[in-house]
């Protein structure tokens, strides 16, 4: 191929430049779009929602992580002392987690739907952890779901608390629950990150209750911003539990044997 001058040259070269990025652009880009084929689209999520869930990071490190793994210290009410240590591992993809009690060989698991456990002697229920350490900690990209049901509802205040913030009421998927029911989602106007939620649930077993649940901090971990702290209150505001995270791991394979059931497990 022949040029005419230099500067048809370097017009061609900047010609094939552009084309070049804009094919590695397009690449990036259609990667992304494969990795989070499953997300609801976003015409059918409330704007709220969807600004939620990209200020926690964005769906597509919820739905391309192997496993997600974390350590929960818990402590009941406004003691500080440590209550115990979980050690928890959530597979996103099918809805599955499982819990080991660290320094015992209590344990416990959930297929999505049924609970069991194996030398249980906490003071939660195995339900409860179930709960928290699946739904309570994910729901900024649950509330993606195509099958969960969301709808909002005017700004509301927390106690204790002036700002005016979001409000979103979420049913999550069906398939997904432990059991029925919903959580109420306060949004922060500014930051969009999920500052509290309420919610029906008995932590010790028994009959269930109100909860409040405010996430006092967050931190980031591969691009996703997951709670490092929360508080949970009674319906009097009295603490119920107050929990710390840490050693969140999302490239970790999901152990899917280890979250069978034993056939000496107890269900819930």
């Amino acid at each position: 191929m022949m040029f005419r001058d230099r500067r048809h040259l370097r017009a061609v070269v900047a010609i094939v430049a552009a084309m070049a990025v804009a094919g590695a652009c397009s690449k990036k880009k259609a990667e992304k779009e494969n990795a989070g084929e499953t997300a609801a689209p976003v015409e059918d999520a409330p704007p709220i929602v969807v600004a939620m869930t990209d200020a926690h990071g964005g769906m597509v490190g919820w739905r391309t992580a192997q496993s997600i793994s974390f350590t929960v210290e818990m402590a009941g009410g406004a003691s500080d002392s440590t209550v115990a240590v979980y050690e928890t591992t959530v597979d996103p993809a099918n809805g599955r987690m499982m819990v080991d009690v660290a320094g015992t060989e209590q344990r416990m698991g959930w297929d999505g739907t049924r609970v069991w456990s194996l030398n249980w002697n906490q003071p939660y229920a195995p339900g409860f952890l179930a709960e928290m350490n699946y739904y309570l900690l994910n729901l900024p990209f649950l509330a993606m779901d195509p099958d969960a049901k969301l709808a909002v509802s005017a700004p509301d205040t927390l106690w204790g608390d002036s700002t005016a913030y979001r409000v979103v009421k979420m049913t999550p998927a069906s398939r997904r629950g432990v059991r029925p029911g919903s959580y109420r989602l306060y949004i922060d106007p500014d930051s969009k990150h999920l500052r509290a939620c309420t919610f029906a649930a008995a932590p010790a077993g028994g009959a269930s209750q109100q909860l409040l649940l405010r996430f006092e901090e967050y931190a980031r971990t591969d691009g996703m911003l997951l709670p490092s702290k929360l508080t949970m209150y009674a319906g009097d505001y009295t603490p119920v539990v107050v929990a710390t995270f840490r050693d969140w791991k999302l490239d970790r394979p999901f152990d899917a044997s280890r979250a069978a059931m034993p056939d000496s497990a107890v269900t819930e």
